[in-house]
């Protein structure tokens, strides 16, 4: 709880806004903005501005991270400019404020905060304890190149620290005195000597990746699954679905288990996946299934926007055990009139309403 603010505003923000970083990486994630929050909390008691402002301007600061990343304090700005919500507690000349201090938040800004809320924002999310700026750097390019050598990593890594941290780097601090210039000086003591960084990097690296699983590791994990829902009674297909090697759900076929039939392991992984990460887009995310996907399971898949489809046993030695989907390729290739299954078109003018009144909606969740 935030001294001397409103406690509306605190309860909104935590009940609807700190929840949306959950979706995102590490480097952007809950941690990283519940720190950010009590950094800019800290210098706001330095500097004498209003904590109401400088607690919102925290909580946005990286909601643009549910767009493209490069832009993403420029879509930050505007999803505070545009959330009517806020207008209970601020006038519109604080909410303006409020949009250019997370504009003006990223370190690579090449001009000055336009306030002291974006001056305080832009210190407060360096996070320049030198292990968390360290640890951000690794995690940032592991989940950016998770199959690259780790040789490779070391090469970003050491990049990234000179030109962002380095003594000619761009990052610029806009509190004096401000507790982050001692934590800079020690973050470019370790850069100084490259010996010194390595060591840092690989005790780091290893600690990031030792839960990780490679994709054999996964497929694997996969298979005990379809294995073991045969001993449980159900059918003889797992699968899981994984992020930058890290597992996010797993299911196996529960068909009969549970009289459903889309009860397939794909789809049943995709909705576990779907509320775990508690969005309907997977990007990102790979699935590993020991059975090469069906129709119905192969079109959710893409609906998931899953980045791709590992399997193992293939459709035909499915069918030679009496999982048969091949009717269903040559049904789909078929004009609807053709198909086993009659269908016809009947009230389309009536159903066609919801369609008009979706296009017209402002204020849809597109998918």
């Amino acid at each position: 709880m935030i001294q001397n603010a409103n406690l509306d505003l605190v309860a909104f923000v935590e009940q609807q806004i700190l929840p949306r970083y959950a979706t995102f990486d590490k480097a952007h994630g809950l941690i990283h903005v519940q720190r950010v929050i009590n950094n800019s909390l800290e210098l706001a008691q330095i500097t004498g501005a209003n904590r109401n402002m400088v607690y919102i301007v925290a909580a946005y600061h990286d909601l643009g991270m549910e767009g493209p990343r490069a832009i993403h304090h420029l879509t930050g700005g505007k999803i505070l400019q545009n959330d009517a919500r806020l207008r209970k507690w601020f006038s519109a000349e604080q909410i303006r404020i409020m949009r250019e201090a997370v504009e003006d938040h990223r370190a690579s800004s090449s001009r000055t905060p336009r306030s002291i809320y974006g001056k305080i924002i832009a210190e407060a999310d360096r996070d320049l304890e030198p292990e968390i700026v360290f640890t951000r750097a690794i995690q940032f390019a592991i989940e950016n190149s998770p199959n690259a050598p780790v040789d490779k990593l070391w090469q970003q890594f050491k990049r990234h620290i000179h030109e962002k941290y380095g003594r000619n780097g761009y990052i610029s601090l806009w509190i004096p005195n401000s507790p982050n210039a001692r934590k800079l000086e020690n973050i470019r003591f370790s850069i100084d000597n490259e010996e010194t960084l390595k060591s840092i990097f690989d005790r780091i690296y290893l600690q990031e990746t030792s839960h990780l699983m490679n994709n054999e590791q996964l497929m694997q994990r996969a298979i005990e699954l379809s294995i073991e829902s045969v001993a449980n009674g159900g059918g003889p297909f797992g699968a899981l679905i994984a992020r930058n090697g890290e597992i996010i759900a797993e299911a196996s076929n529960s068909v009969t288990l549970s009289n459903d039939p889309t009860a397939h392991a794909e789809v049943s992984a995709i909705r576990k996946a779907c509320q775990n990460l508690g969005t309907f887009n997977l990007s990102g995310c790979v699935i590993f299934t020991s059975c090469e996907p069906c129709p119905m399971c192969l079109g959710a898949i893409y609906w998931a926007r899953l980045d791709k489809i590992l399997y193992a046993n293939t459709r035909k030695d499915a069918a030679a055990i009496g999982f048969d989907d091949e009717f269903l390729y040559k049904e789909l290739a078929l004009q609807p009139q053709y198909r086993s299954k009659p269908s016809e078109t009947i009230m389309r003018s009536a159903a066609l309403v919801a369609f008009e009144q979706w296009q017209k909606k402002s204020d849809k969740t597109e998918y």
